[in-house]
C-alpha cells in the first residue's frame, strides 16, 4: 500500500514542478525595478500636469492718506483713498497643446523603456536558467559514467579475487570510481550554486521544484532590433522638445484695478505681455539639437553593432552544428569501442588501461557534447533578444 502511495507521488512530481514561463511570470510580477520603472508613467503624468495647471492670481490692496491743508482753519484734512488690484498669469494655449505633446512623447519613451528593461531582464533570466539546466546535465551524464565505471570496478573486483589480475589494477579502477564520484560532488555543488543564482535573479524562494523540459528555440519578431520601437519613440521627443522651445512668448499676465481717490473713481483693465529682447531660447533650442544629433549617431552605432553582432552568432551557429555533427559521430564510435573493450576485458583479451581509456574519452566527448550544446542555446537567445522577441 505504501509503496503504491509513493510510486503515485514520483508520477505527480513532474506535474507539480513549475515550468520556466511560470517561473517567469511570478519573477516580472515580483521585478521591484520593473514595477519602478512602470510608474514613471504616472510621474511623467504629474510633471505635465504641473506645468501646465493655471497659477494662482495675485491680489493687490493698497490705501492712500491724501493730506490736504485747510488754510481757513490753520490747518490739515485727511482725506483716504483705496486701490484693489487682481492679476493672473496664462498660459497660451498654443504652449499648452505643446506641453501636453511633449509630456505624451515623454510617456512613450517611458513605456519603451519599461518594455526594454522587462526584455533584459527576460534574456538575463533565460541565461540564468540555461547555466542551472546545463549543470544538471552535465552532472547526469557523470552520474551515468560512475554506473559505468562501478560495473568496470565490480568486474575487476571479480577478477582480482580470482587471482586473475594484480591488486594494483583492482586499486586504479577503485580509484578512477571516487575520481568520478569526486567529480559529481562538485558538480552538485555548482549545481546548487546556480539554481541558487536563477532563483535570487527570480527573487523566488529556494523550495520549488524546476521543470527542466523547457525547449530553447529561435522566435519570430515583427522587429528588426529591441531598440527600434525606442528609436520612434525618441524621435518624437525631440521633435516635441524643439516644438515646446519654440516659444520666445509663453504667458501674458491680465490685470484690473479699481482705484478710489477722494476725487474720483477709477478702473483700469490691461495686459502684460514680455517682450522678448534677450531671453529667446536660442541656446535652449541649440543644446536640443545636439543632444538630437548624439542620440542620433548613438542609435545608428547601435543598428550597426547589432547588425554585425547578429551576422557572427549565424555563423557560430553553423560552425556548433557541423562540431556537433562531428563529435556525435565521434561518440558513437568510441561507445562501440568501448562495448568492445569491455567484451575483451570480461574475457581477458583487453587490459584495463585500454578500457579506461576508451571510458575517459566518452567523458570527454560528453563534456564537449554539452559546452556545445550550451553555446548554441544561449547564441539562440541572444540572437532572439537582439531581433526584439523579448519585445512583444
Amino acid at each position: 500500500m505504501y509503496r503504491l502511495i509513493f510510486i503515485a507521488l514520483l508520477s505527480l512530481q513532474p506535474l507539480l514542478a513549475q515550468t520556466y514561463q511560470q517561473i517567469l511570470d511570478k519573477a516580472l510580477e515580483k521585478n521591484v525595478m520593473l514595477q519602478v520603472a512602470q510608474r514613471q508613467e504616472s510621474v511623467i503624468i504629474l510633471e505635465g500636469e504641473i506645468e501646465t495647471r493655471r497659477k494662482n492670481p495675485n491680489l493687490e490692496l493698497e490705501v492712500s492718506d491724501f493730506l490736504e491743508l485747510d488754510r481757513d482753519r490753520f490747518g490739515a484734512v485727511n482725506d483716504f483713498g483705496l486701490r484693489t488690484g487682481v492679476n493672473q498669469e496664462l498660459l497660451l494655449p498654443k504652449v499648452k497643446k505643446d506641453i501636453e505633446n511633449l509630456t505624451q512623447a515623454k510617456i512613450g519613451v517611458a513605456k519603451e523603456n519599461y518594455t526594454l528593461l522587462k526584455s533584459e531582464f527576460i534574456y538575463q533570466f533565460t541565461l540564468k536558467y540555461l547555466a542551472y539546466r546545463n549543470a544538471l546535465k552535465k552532472e547526469s551524464f557523470l552520474e551515468e559514467a560512475l554506473r559505468i565505471s562501478n560495473e568496470i570496478l565490480e568486474s575487476v573486483k571479480i577478477r582480482y579475487e580470482h587471482g586473475a589480475v594484480p591488486k594494483s589494477e583492482f586499486l586504479q579502477s577503485r580509484l578512477d570510481t571516487r575520481q568520478l564520484l569526486n567529480r559529481i560532488h562538485e558538480l552538485r555543488l555548482e549545481t546548487s550554486i546556480k539554481r541558487g543564482d536563477f532563483l535570487l535573479f527570480a527573487n523566488i524562494g529556494q523550495d520549488i521544484d524546476i521543470d527542466k523540459g523547457y525547449v530553447i528555440r529561435l522566435k519570430k519578431s515583427s522587429w528588426r532590433d529591441p531598440f527600434q520601437k525606442l528609436k520612434e519613440q525618441e524621435e518624437r521627443l525631440s521633435t516635441a522638445t524643439l516644438k515646446r522651445l519654440s516659444h520666445t512668448i509663453e504667458t501674458v499676465e491680465l490685470f484690473s484695478e479699481i482705484e478710489k481717490d477722494p476725487q474720483e473713481d477709477i478702473f483700469r483693465m490691461g495686459i502684460s505681455v514680455a517682450l522678448p529682447l534677450y531671453d529667446t531660447k536660442s541656446q535652449e533650442r541649440a543644446l536640443a539639437k545636439i543632444a538630437r544629433s548624439t542620440q542620433v549617431d548613438k542609435q545608428e552605432n547601435r543598428e550597426y553593432q547589432i547588425e554585425i553582432k547578429l551576422k557572427q552568432l549565424y555563423q557560430r551557429q553553423q560552425q556548433i552544428e557541423e562540431t556537433q555533427e562531428q563529435y556525435r559521430r565521434r561518440l558513437e564510435e568510441q561507445e562501440q569501442l568501448f562495448r568492445m573493450y569491455k567484451q575483451g576485458y570480461d574475457i581477458a583479451k583487453v587490459n584495463l588501461f585500454k578500457l579506461r581509456e576508451s571510458q575517459k574519452r566518452m567523458v570527454e566527448i560528453h563534456e564537449s557534447l554539452s559546452l556545445l550544446e550550451m553555446r548554441y542555446e544561449k547564441n539562440i537567445v541572444t540572437i532572439n533578444y537582439l531581433k526584439g522577441a523579448y519585445h512583444e
